[in-house]
């Protein structure tokens, strides 16, 4: 995988930029891992809190 950018564009909203991937099924790919690792609950102060995600995926922008 190429150039990971991590750009925060509100208070609960970002944009992970890759560069350099090999297609379509590899952001799929890089997206479920993404998506499992939100499904695990953490615990703050005592309580468990989840997380509710939704991703989207631009391949090229002309």
């Amino acid at each position: 995988m190429g150039v990971l950018t991590r750009l925060i564009i509100g208070g609960d909203e970002f944009v992970i930029l890759l560069e350099g991937i090999s297609g379509i099924e590899k952001a799929i790919q890089i997206t479920e891992r993404i998506l499992k690792d939100f499904q695990t609950p953490l615990i703050l102060n005592d309580s468990e809190v989840v997380i509710s995600t939704s991703i989207g995926i631009v391949l090229e922008v002309v």
